[in-house]
């Protein structure tokens, strides 16, 4: 969710550098990387569940009894975790995207042969872009995995965080031996998956050759 809307933000804002959208996301950026994910989730459960009263602040709706009440308990945690990475792609892609389009000779050639503004960024700025984002992502999985035990345990959700939280409490050695292995499976499996995709996208990397 946050590299969806990540991407055609740090698009919109690499157009014009140092236009206001791209002034805007600055700041925007730079507020939600200042921000830790549960000091966010504090702010949001105090904002939209005490003050408006216009969703949950803990608990969770199965999807089987209500899809309205399942969003609404999901809302504010899913945008606890995501909008602080959010602004990491956005910031990270949108530098990488205006340092492409203003120093590489592949944009100066594109541009010379007339080809749209648009086009040269995305068909040609992005792809290149989209191997350091990927990366990124791998690297930040297991930052994520660990902010989940967090958010999980603030807004009360069933889950493997809250599972290896009890057995912290209750010190039951094998519930947090299991709990670790997943995590670090989850892991290992996310950074092998950014892996193999900088392979597909990138025929220049070739893991093995002599």
């Amino acid at each position: 969710g946050a590299l969806l809307i990540a991407v055609p933000w740090a698009l919109w804002a690499a157009r014009r550098p140092g236009g206001l959208f791209d002034r805007v996301t600055t700041i925007v950026s730079v507020g939600g990387l200042s921000m830790a994910n549960y000091v966010l989730a504090v702010v949001l459960a105090w904002l939209f569940g005490v003050q408006l009263g216009i969703l949950p602040t803990f608990g969770f709706v199965p999807l089987g009894e209500s899809v309205t009440g399942n969003l609404k308990s999901l809302v504010l945690p899913a945008v606890s975790l995501g909008f602080p990475l959010m602004c990491v792609y956005i910031r990270f892609l949108r530098a990488d995207l205006v340092d492409q389009m203003q120093g590489q000779e592949y944009v100066v050639t594109a541009q010379a042969k007339g080809i749209h503004p648009w086009k040269v960024l995305v068909r040609h700025a992005l792809r290149n872009s989209s191997y350091g984002l990927i990366a990124l992502v791998g690297l930040n999985l297991g930052t994520l995995i660990g902010i989940t035990v967090i958010v999980e345990s603030i807004f009360s959700l069933p889950g493997i965080g809250r599972w290896l939280l009890d057995g912290f409490n209750t010190r039951d050695i094998v519930i947090i031996q299991a709990a670790v292995v997943v995590f670090a499976v989850i892991t290992v499996i996310g950074n092998l998956l950014a892996d193999l995709l900088q392979t597909v996208l990138d025929p220049r990397i070739r893991y093995g050759d002599r």
